[in-house]
């Protein structure tokens, strides 16, 4: 079972940088928030619950925006957004209306020639009210603002740093936590030239001084940066992506800014950008990360919760990952992952990752188009869909209208929706359901399938291999296809051709038509009823005679192909009920 699914991208502007998850609407569902760097503008996108997304009304004019930032800054109980500007334009502050909607309230940082990339909030004055630390790339200065409560900032400090970092300013990340246990908010940043982590220590009320400098390897590029305890040893713990090195480096900490053992793993081509969650659901904290090339992977590693982590596994995106967002889009309790794909600043997007539950079910987003790989699984379409299942023994269930489903290799169970469905079971032994509602195309392809369809009036085709048909309520075309099949029509008015080979045909209520040809082998009809309506459609151009054989009805063509109408008096039948077409 793969750890995540592609399941497709969302078109997001130009130059897509930063994502961030949460809810914008108090729908209890998980919304994103995209910073669009070449297109100047940071767009909002609601989710359905079932992993799609929705764009929310027009892009927020945001120049150059970079990384992002979620938190209420005002009190309303809102998702606010603070996005860093990649340019002199500072920070905008982006309130929420509770609806998804966002609006520029200020800019902040104005006055600097600054060029802002990493962000991260927390309370670092201890009042209650969240704050902000912002990297200035250009400058190597590090901006604290406090929050007032009110969605305004001020006060604060900047930081600006000599030693390694002053070399050359690139610090392109930060992420905050108490490193020292005393209760005040500290923060780490990468160094994306000289291959050092710089941490600043917090005194709980909104001042920092310079901690300790790690130095891990000079002149590597050093880039996405978290905080987290990888080993539970009650100490924040150092992660950090080395695209010089592609690695990611894991620096287990004593709990005072000293780093007690530092170790690299493997990561892929250009590491970037990372974050934690336990996908495994082992417990421990993994990792995650994208690797910044034009034929992008996101790299997996499982954590071992002793501080380390076992070898990767890449699963394929867009050109040039940028973030990762983190969390449950489709509400079936797996952390799923949002990858934004800056494009080399062209056309952007942002490629949403689905995890399938421990036991393989994967509930897709309304409009995806997913082809399964190896193995067995269970996938599960909320919306219109297009369903591809690998070569295992899959389970497809489509809730959602509108679906194209196929088996792939393998003995499948496909159950259509209460819409319209085309669905093929392809390779392998394979049992259809048409599901509830609409006309469905049901084809069972090669192997001995079983097709059930229920209302609407539909087309099932056993196709290749001695098949099972079962009608439904409606008005149903039946084709048997090659070998030996059994075909049952419902209670509509049912078309039935067993095709080739020597099949079993059941017309069941309503007015049914038996069809036969050339070459179609030798048919047993077993309620044919005249009075009901029944009759029997030879194709055009063929020749046939009638005769009784004991209490059976013979229709026998020109070229030897018969149907036999079970327990039918030839002599009782009315004019019409056999005719050619």
């Amino acid at each position: 079972m793969p750890e995540f699914v592609n399941v497709g991208t969302i078109a997001a502007g130009t130059g897509t940088e930063d994502v961030v998850a949460a809810d914008l609407n108090g729908d209890g569902i998980l919304d994103l928030v995209v910073a669009d760097h070449s297109s100047n503008d940071v767009r909002v996108f609601l989710g359905n619950g079932v992993g799609g997304f929705t764009a929310a009304g027009s892009p927020i004019s945001v120049t150059n925006p970079y990384g992002l930032a979620v938190g209420d800054f005002n009190g309303d109980g809102h998702v606010d957004v603070l996005a860093s500007r990649n340019t002199s334009f500072g920070v905008a502050v982006l309130l929420g209306d509770g609806a998804g909607g966002l609006s520029l309230a200020s800019n902040l940082l104005t006055t600097s020639s600054g060029t802002y990339r990493g962000i991260a909030v927390g309370d670092f004055n201890n009042d209650g009210r969240q704050d902000f630390v912002v990297a200035d790339f250009n400058n190597n200065i590090f901006y604290v603002r406090l929050g007032a409560g009110n969605g305004t900032f001020g006060g604060g400090v900047a930081l600006n740093i000599g030693g390694p970092l002053a070399t050359r300013p690139v610090p392109p990340f930060v992420a905050v936590g108490d490193m020292n246990h005393d209760g005040a908010l500290d923060f780490v940043a990468s160094d994306s030239n000289n291959g050092h982590i710089q941490q600043f220590f917090g005194d709980g009320a909104g001042g920092f001084t310079v901690g300790p400098t790690i130095a891990l390897a000079p002149g590597d590029d050093l880039e996405g940066i978290a905080l987290a305890d990888l080993n539970h040893d009650g100490n924040l713990d150092i992660i950090v992506a080395d695209q010089t090195a592609g690695s990611v480096r894991v620096l287990l900490m004593d709990g005072n800014g000293g780093v007690l053992s530092s170790t690299s793993y493997a990561a892929g081509s250009h590491p970037y950008a990372l974050a934690l969650l336990d996908y495994n659901g082992d417990g421990e904290l993994d990792v995650a990360v994208t690797n910044n090339i034009a034929s992008g992977t996101v790299s997996l590693l499982p954590g071992d919760g002793a501080g380390g982590f076992g070898a990767r596994t890449s699963i394929a995106v867009g050109v040039d990952p940028e973030a990762i967002a983190v969390g449950d889009f489709n509400g079936d309790g797996q952390p799923d992952l949002a990858v934004s794909n800056s494009n080399g600043g062209g056309a952007g997007s942002v490629t949403i990752l689905l995890e399938p539950t421990p036991n393989g079910a994967l509930g897709l987003a309304v409009g995806a188009t997913f082809t399964g790989g190896g193995g067995d699984q269970e996938i599960i379409g909320k919306g219109t869909n297009a369903i591809t299942a690998g070569p295992g023994n899959d389970e497809i269930i489509a809730k959602g209208a509108d679906n194209t489903l196929s088996g792939g290799a393998g003995d499948d169970f496909i159950n259509g929706s209460p819409g319209f469905d085309a669905i093929n079971g392809n390779l392998g032994n394979d049992l259809i359901d048409g599901g509830s509602g609409g006309n469905d195309w049901l084809l069972g392809g090669q192997g001995d399938d079983s097709i059930v369809a229920h209302s609407g009036d539909n087309l099932l085709h056993g196709n290749l291999g001695n098949d099972t048909l079962q009608g439904g309520t409606g008005h149903d075309t039946m084709h048997g296809g090659q070998g030996d099949d059994v075909i049952v029509g419902g209670s509509g008015n049912t078309w039935i051709s067993g095709d080739m080979g020597n099949d079993t045909l059941t017309g069941g209520q309503g007015a049914d038509t038996f069809h036969t040809g050339a070459g179609m082998g030798h048919d047993v009809v077993t309620d044919f009823s005249a009075a009901q309506g029944d009759r029997v459609q030879v194709d055009a151009g063929v020749s046939w005679t009638v005769s009784q054989s004991g209490a059976n009805t013979l229709v026998t063509l020109s070229d030897g192909t018969s149907m036999t109408l079970d327990n039918v008096t030839a002599t009782n039948l009315p004019s019409g009920w056999i005719f050619a077409l």
